[in-house]
């Protein structure tokens, strides 16, 4: 879900709703998006990924079948684009789901 400047946001958040980190991201650029967690241990705690990318992590094959591997000549550069907002407060935090929860109003055809 973008806004009409193409635009994105997701954000995690703390159980606590006090922290979190939100990246904005053009989904014309990156349209695709992953989240994954890895539990290794309970002791450790885990790790979580959110990954705005031009693909999905399937393998390379895959995905040039699908059209989303962008081919680069020898030598050539290919750049993006992302924002990472570090939400310190519940403000912040406050702040940013209301802007995803646009969004998704935008999406659902809500003002």
């Amino acid at each position: 879900i973008a806004d009409q400047a193409n635009q994105t946001r997701v954000m995690l958040k703390n159980s606590g709703g006090s922290s979190g980190v939100a990246l904005r991201f053009d989904t014309q650029v990156l349209p695709c998006f992953t989240l994954w967690k890895n539990m290794a241990a309970s002791a450790d705690g885990y790790v979580t990924g959110l990954e705005p990318a031009t693909n999905f992590p399937n393998k390379r094959s895959f995905e040039a079948q699908h059209g989303r591997v962008i081919p680069l000549a020898p030598g050539a550069t290919w750049s993006a684009q992302v924002d990472v907002d570090w939400l310190t407060t519940a403000e912040e935090v406050n702040a940013s789901e209301e802007a995803i929860a646009k969004l998704r109003k935008s999406a659902d055809g809500t003002p």
